[in-house]
């Protein structure tokens, strides 16, 4: 027990000292490139989900010219292969996204869609009562 004394105890060695040094900066080197290695998928992630996502904001604002021209969204449904005019303009999937689909309620219209990796957008809806420029624009719970 005398050894738990601090005024018994002898010094650290230098050596030791180091040894935890050292040993506290490849813990951190670690831990930096795990991290780093997380953030790099992510990233990856994140860009095949973006032509998705810029579908869907591209085929909001077409239903909203929709509705200036028509008086009210268009539903429809659509994969990679099909072909759909709206607001005048043909509506064309980005590579990568395979389905994109409007579900419409008054003027309210949900769209959603999905990409080749499976993932989704979820329906993102709009009230149709401005232009949406971002797909958190307009939005409706």
């Amino acid at each position: 027990m005398d050894d738990l004394d601090p005024e018994t105890r002898p010094p650290p060695s230098p050596a030791n000292a180091r040894a935890a040094a050292l040993g506290v900066v490849v813990l951190a080197l670690g831990l930096m490139v795990a991290l780093g290695l997380v953030a790099a998928a992510l990233d990856r992630r994140t860009d095949w989900q973006r032509p998705m996502y810029e579908d869907v904001l591209a085929v909001a604002q077409l239903e909203w010219e929709q509705i200036q021209l028509a008086g009210a969204p268009l539903e429809f449904a659509l994969t990679e292969d099909g072909r759909q005019v709206l607001g005048g303009q043909d509506v064309v999937l980005s590579p990568g996204t395979t389905s994109l689909s409007v579900q419409v309620e008054g003027k309210t219209y949900c769209v959603g869609a999905a990409n080749e990796r499976g993932d989704e957008t979820g329906a993102l809806c709009f009230d149709g009562e401005g232009l949406p420029d971002s797909i958190l624009d307009h939005r409706v719970s």
